[in-house]
């Protein structure tokens, strides 16, 4: 199984949404694993390949496990929908 956590993070991340300085969202993986607890703020994502997955599957496990909490995201009013679209 293939999972592109891209589009999800861009989805439910607040961070991913557009500002002056990032037109397209701070989405990278290394600002958006800080966001999510999966990278401490003194180290910095260095492209290491499996490291790299595996900082992205615990960053997308606590965004995961958040929205869950909050009933946001696929756990949302919306969400139903939108997970069945995620399992396709």
């Amino acid at each position: 199984t293939i999972i592109d956590t891209l589009p999800m993070s861009r989805q439910w991340d607040p961070g991913a949404v557009p500002t002056n300085e990032h037109p397209y969202g701070d989405n990278t993986l290394d600002a958006y694993a800080k966001r999510q607890g999966a990278l401490d703020s003194a180290h910095n994502e260095r492209h290491l390949g499996l490291e790299d997955s595996h900082i992205m599957l615990v960053a997308m496990k606590h965004h995961l496990a958040a929205l869950k909490a909050q009933r946001k995201g696929p756990w949302g009013p919306a969400g139903w929908r939108r997970r069945q679209v995620l399992r396709s």
